[in-house]
């Protein structure tokens, strides 16, 4: 029995909380893509759009085969660093009520910690294999989302998907991290984007 059970508590609230938010993981235990696979990527990210999403949550962006909106493969999208304004988002052809969802292949240059943060509007949910690395789902203006740590075991390729979408008004969305030997934020390189043709 602790000699003070009150504080026990609040430090597990305190743990839950922060897992909550996306600010604790466990180190990442994908492994790197097989070479062969490498040889065949291509760079930047493939995009599928999904016409009028009126939805004000990007976690509400529905399966990739859902029939529930007209949806179809874009051209590759080689770096998140955008600012549309009231424009055009992406090749999308709209500058309202779309969502995206980007898949691809994020390069890690070496192991050790990397902090992701992103820059949206509206919002976005990126993942690395199934981990959430990036959360900020809902509607909103421009705004930083909460920086999120990882732990990567292993250099090299892995897997990545980032949802975002745009309900009304003005756009952006800009992906930043910090790597281990670069303790400040920065741009995602293009070259750390690839991804497999479509079939």
């Amino acid at each position: 029995m602790t000699k003070y059970p009150f504080l026990a508590v609040l430090l597990l609230a305190a743990i839950a909380t922060l897992s909550s938010c996306g600010l604790l993981h466990k180190p990442q235990t994908l492994t790197p893509l097989d070479q062969e696979t490498i040889n065949r990527l291509r760079p930047g990210l493939l995009p599928r759009y999904f016409a009028n999403f009126k939805a004000r949550n990007v976690a509400e962006l529905p399966d990739d085969d859902s029939t529930r909106y007209k949806t179809w493969l874009g051209e590759p999208i080689p770096q998140l660093d955008n600012q549309f304004g009231i424009g055009e988002v992406f090749g999308s052809g709209s500058s309202r009520t779309i969502g995206i969802r980007m898949r691809g292949m994020i390069y890690f240059p070496k192991s050790g910690t990397y902090t992701f943060q992103a820059l949206s509007n509206d919002g976005v949910i990126m993942y690395v294999g199934d981990t959430v690395v990036v959360s900020d789902p809902v509607q909103h203006s421009d705004q930083m989302s909460e920086e999120t740590t990882i732990e990567i075991a292993e250099a090299g390729i892995y897997p990545v998907r980032v949802d975002y979408f745009q309900r009304k008004g003005t756009a952006a969305l800009r992906l930043f991290w910090k790597t281990p030997d670069n303790d400040t934020m920065t741009i995602v390189p293009t070259s750390s984007f690839g991804h497999l043709p479509a079939d």
